[in-house]
């Protein structure tokens, strides 16, 4: 990666990849690709320390992307894993893949995780056994030995206007999530799986939106039908989620 030059925009990070901040570069000094590189941000970012991570915005090529128009199936896959913002997915048929169809990733090292995501009009359908417990789509991020943050990792997230329907456990899993909006989606015939359910928190994969660890969040519209889908769960770590049967 290039040497972050004035005006470009610098995302911080902690060693969980748990997102601090942005601010742009406006002042650089320093040998080009020498060992040390002073920069002067145009403002400060809270709690930010040694040892955190910085993300070249302006710079990173895998910072802005749009999946569309595919059709990913019959694969030992996901139909997408993204762990960069500034995406879209949508309008892509996913199906018997052999875990979840859509997993956003996080902390512990993978990436600094999806914001500002547009998932929409996507067709979901008969997703891996990993689905069981993780959903359909699923929001991930957990620290060095496999827990859940709390801290908001993926943020400014839409998932709007899909179908998704025959999957062993729940449509989405939001975890780790804030300033989101899952809504207008149209489910069926989820939860299929009964058996042994995993829980988070209060929880159980039975449910067919679960919400853990998430605030400032929006759900609306949403279409549940099936015999076993589950209802909307939010677990008591939920903070400021507004449920309304349509969309503002």
């Amino acid at each position: 990666m290039d040497e972050p030059i004035v005006g470009d925009d610098l995302a911080l990070f902690d060693g969980n990849e748990v997102y601090k901040g942005t601010a742009r570069v406006v002042k650089a000094t320093g040998p080009v690709c020498g060992r040390y590189l002073t920069l002067t941000l145009d403002h400060a970012v809270a709690g930010t320390a040694i040892g955190d991570n910085v993300l070249d915005m302006s710079e990173q090529p895998s910072a802005r992307y749009v999946i569309r128009d595919n059709t990913m199936h019959d694969c030992r896959c996901h139909g997408a894993l993204v762990n960069a913002p500034y995406g879209s997915i949508d309008n892509n048929w996913m199906y018997s893949t052999s875990v979840e169809a859509i997993q956003l990733s996080g902390g512990n090292g993978v990436g600094p995780a999806p914001t500002n995501l547009n998932i929409s009009d996507n067709l979901i359908s008969a997703p891996g056994q990993s689905a069981q417990y993780y959903g359909a789509i699923t929001m991930v991020a957990t620290d060095a030995v496999g827990n859940l943050l709390q801290a908001p990792v993926f943020e400014k997230i839409s998932i709007q206007n899909n179908l998704i329907w025959n999957t062993p456990g729940p449509a989405i899993l939001t975890a780790s999530a804030g300033d989101f909006t899952i809504g207008d989606n149209w489910i069926s015939d989820t939860n299929q799986t009964q058996s042994a359910p995993t829980y988070y928190g209060s929880l159980p994969s039975l449910d067919s939106l679960l919400f853990y660890q998430s605030s400032y969040g929006t759900v609306c519209g949403n279409s549940l039908g099936g015999t076993e889908t589950g209802p909307i769960g939010i677990d008591a770590t939920g903070f400021k989620i507004v449920v309304d049967s349509v969309c503002p």
